[in-house]
C-alpha cells in the first residue's frame, strides 16, 4: 500500500515539471513562416530581442593609431630657435641696452665668458657613431663636420647673430658583419640662430677676450666680419690649452701689444707676426706724442696677411679700448655698438677692476672726454666725422682707411 502511494507521488511530480517546461517554451518567439507576408523582415528586430545599447564607458574595439616616430631626429635647439651665447646677466643687459647702465651688474665677478650651445638629437636605435654637419648656409657649403658616439655635441666657438643649419647622420652596424659600419640614416635639416650681441671668447689663462666683429654698420649696408680682430688682456698667463686655442682654433696670425714699445717678442708664439707700440689711452689719443703710435697701431690692420689679429694692453680696457674705438669708427659701426663693446669689459672679473670708479663714470669721463677732445681738435660735431678728420690730419691716407674697410666689411645678406 505504502509502495503504491510513493509511486503515484513521483509520477505526479514528473507531470508538473513537464507542464512547466512546456509553458516556458510557449513564452519564447514563435518560429517565422516564410509564406507569412505579415512576418517581420530579416533585417528587423523582433520585439523583446533588441541588443543592449553600447555603454559610453566601454573601450573602443580599435585603438587610435600612434604616429610613427622617426628613427633619427634633431631635438635641440628647436628648429627656428634663437639662442644666446652669453650668460643670463649679459643677455638681459644686451636685450635692454642703454649706454652707461652697467653699474648694477658690476660686481667684479666673471660674467663675460660665453656659455656655448649644445646640439642634441634622438635616435630609436643604437648606431656605431654619428657625424654632425654644421654650416651657416642651407647648402652646407664649407660645413664643419664632427664625429661623436654621443647623442649630443657642445659647441663653444660659434659666431654671434648668425643663422646655423645642422643635421646628423647615424652609421648603423652591418647586420652581416658585427661591429662594421653599414647603413647610414640622416635627420632632416634643422636651423637655429645665435643672438645678435657681442661675441665673447673663452681662452684659458687670458681674460676679457671678445671679437669686435658681427655688428651691422650704422648705414645698414655692411657687417663687420667675425673671426678677424680680437681684443683682450695680456697673454703672460696663458696656458698650453689656451695657446693651442689661440693658434689653431682661432688661428691668430698677429699679436699687437699696445702696452709699451719695449716688448720685443710675442707671449703667444715666435711663429706669428708681432708688433709693439706705446699706445694712447682716451683723450691722450689727440696728444702729439702719441700720434705716431696710433698710426702704427692702425696700419697693422691695413695688411691682409696680418689677420686674424689679437690686440691687447694689460687689462684689455683702456689702451685696448681706445684702439678699438678708432677701428670701430673707421668701420662705420653704430655708436651704441661701440659703447656696448667698451662696456663688456666690466663683466670681466679681471679687466672690470677699477679704482672704485663706476663703469658709468668711466664711459662718461674717459670715453666721453676722448670724443670731446676729437671734436674740439677737428671742429666737427659728428663723432665718426671727427675721427676720420683727425686721422687724415695726422697722416693716415684714404687708401689705408679703405684697406681696413675692404678687409673687414662684408655686404649684409638680404
Amino acid at each position: 500500500m505504502k509502495k503504491r502511494y510513493l509511486t503515484a507521488l513521483l509520477a505526479g511530480i514528473v507531470l508538473i515539471l513537464c507542464a512547466v517546461l512546456l509553458a516556458s517554451c510557449k513564452d519564447g518567439p514563435e518560429p517565422v513562416d516564410p509564406s507569412d507576408t505579415n512576418a517581420p523582415a530579416a533585417s528587423e528586430t523582433l520585439p523583446g530581442t533588441e541588443a543592449p545599447a553600447a555603454s559610453d564607458t566601454e573601450p573602443e574595439t580599435e585603438a587610435a593609431t600612434e604616429p610613427e616616430l622617426p628613427f633619427l631626429a634633431c631635438a635641440a635647439p628647436a628648429d627656428g630657435e634663437t639662442v644666446s651665447l652669453l650668460t643670463d646677466e649679459m643677455t638681459k643687459w644686451v636685450s635692454g641696452y642703454r649706454k652707461g647702465r652697467v653699474d648694477k651688474l658690476w660686481d667684479k665677478t666673471e660674467k663675460c665668458e660665453p656659455v656655448g650651445v649644445t646640439l642634441s638629437w634622438a635616435c630609436q636605435g643604437d648606431p656605431l657613431y654619428y657625424h654632425v654637419f654644421l654650416a651657416d648656409n642651407p647648402s652646407f657649403t664649407h660645413a664643419d663636420v664632427y664625429l661623436t658616439v654621443s647623442d649630443s655635441l657642445f659647441l663653444n666657438w660659434l659666431y654671434a647673430g648668425t643663422n646655423y643649419y645642422w643635421r646628423v647622420e647615424a652609421t648603423l652596424e652591418d647586420p652581416d658583419r658585427p661591429g662594421e659600419p653599414g647603413e647610414i640614416v640622416s635627420t632632416e635639416v634643422s636651423r637655429f640662430s645665435t643672438l645678435y650681441a657681442p661675441r665673447t671668447v673663452a681662452v684659458d689663462g687670458v681674460s676679457n677676450i671678445r671679437d669686435i666683429g658681427g655688428k651691422i654698420t650704422a648705414d645698414g649696408e655692411y657687417r663687420v666680419k667675425q673671426g678677424m680682430i680680437y681684443r683682450g688682456a695680456q697673454l703672460e698667463g696663458i696656458t698650453e690649452q689656451g695657446r693651442r686655442d689661440m693658434l689653431y682654433t682661432i688661428g691668430i696670425a698677429t699679436e699687437l701689444d699696445v702696452r709699451d714699445a719695449g716688448f720685443k717678442t710675442s707671449s703667444l708664439s715666435d711663429t706669428i707676426n708681432f708688433y709693439s707700440f706705446s699706445g694712447p689711452w682716451y683723450s691722450h689719443a689727440v696728444d702729439a706724442e702719441y700720434q705716431a703710435a696710433l698710426l702704427g697701431e692702425l696700419r697693422v690692420f691695413t695688411d691682409p696677411d696680418n689677420y686674424p689679429v689679437y690686440f691687447h694692453c694689460s687689462l684689455g680696457r683702456d689702451r685696448t679700448g681706445t684702439l678699438a674705438f678708432f677701428l670701430e669708427c673707421i668701420l662705420g659701426m653704430d655708436m651704441d655698438d661701440i659703447y656696448m663693446d667698451y662696456e663688456v669689459t666690466f663683466f670681466s672679473d679681471y679687466a672690470g677692476y677699477t679704482d672704485e670708479t663706476k663703469p658709468s663714470a668711466m664711459v662718461s669721463q674717459q670715453v666721453g672726454g676722448m670724443i670731446s677732445q676729437l671734436k674740439n681738435k677737428t671742429g666737427t660735431s659728428a663723432v665718426q666725422e671727427s675721427v676720420m678728420t683727425y686721422l687724415t690730419s695726422i697722416g693716415m691716407t684714404e687708401e689705408e682707411l679703405c684697406a681696413i674697410r675692404s678687409i673687414m666689411l662684408e655686404e649684409v645678406k638680404k
